[in-house]
């Protein structure tokens, strides 16, 4: 009993790491705003770039990069098991995307997902980064290839035969990124009349908005 104390308290700091939002403090720092009420309402590096400044976006972006990769390459220069770098991976993503502090509504974690999944699965990461390449010389459908390099990752973990923790690990953060989309940003103005729920329940999945044109 005593063993796996120390594994659920690795987890929960994981998860209170990940739920240090520097897209939140970017913007209540440097502008006063609350991005999750403007913009696309999405407390993420987009948001930042457009609402707060460029170099605020790349250095959240970079932060949640390490955000994410931190806990990954200390617990693995410890000795500790695959499987527990894999949950304390999903523990930063899970805290990353629903701060306590902020009424569980944060970012999505992509950034986060992306340095998770280049160590622990670094084809399946390479893979992310080449999608997600494509999407930001895309206009305009960036959030639906970033959806469909992460709906990938599982197939490309068990056609690598990667172990079974990384697999769930690519799972975990598929179903992350769709709770975390389905939730949406409910605070951004929208239109009226609103459409129906299912509308905008796509809308959020697909495109990672509130409003779809």
């Amino acid at each position: 009993m005593r063993a796996s104390w120390w594994k659920i308290l690795l987890i929960l700091g994981c998860y209170l790491w990940g739920s240090l939002n520097l897209a939140f403090f970017a913007g209540t720092a440097m502008k006063g705003k609350d991005l999750r009420r403007i913009g696309s309402g999405n407390l993420g590096t987009e948001n930042v770039y457009k609402n707060v400044n460029k170099s605020a976006g790349a250095l959240v972006f970079f932060g949640d990069c390490l955000k994410g990769a931190a806990p990954i390459l200390i617990t693995r220069a410890a000795g500790v098991s695959l499987a527990i770098q894999a949950a304390c991976a999903l523990a930063v993503m899970a805290g990353h995307n629903w701060p306590f502090y902020l009424h569980f509504r944060g970012g999505r974690g992509l950034a986060v997902a992306l340095t998770s999944t280049l160590i622990l699965n670094p084809w399946g990461g390479l893979g992310l980064v080449a999608v997600l390449g494509v999407g930001a010389l895309t206009s305009g459908h960036g959030a639906e290839l970033a959806l469909v390099g992460l709906a990938l990752q599982p197939i490309l973990a068990w056609g690598l035969h990667m172990p079974t923790s990384i697999i769930a690990f690519s799972l975990g953060t598929l179903l992350f990124t769709l709770l975390r989309r389905a939730q949406g940003s409910p605070q951004v103005a929208r239109p009226q009349p609103r459409p129906a729920w299912h509308v905008t329940l796509r809308c959020r999945i697909h495109h990672d908005r509130e409003v779809c044109g």
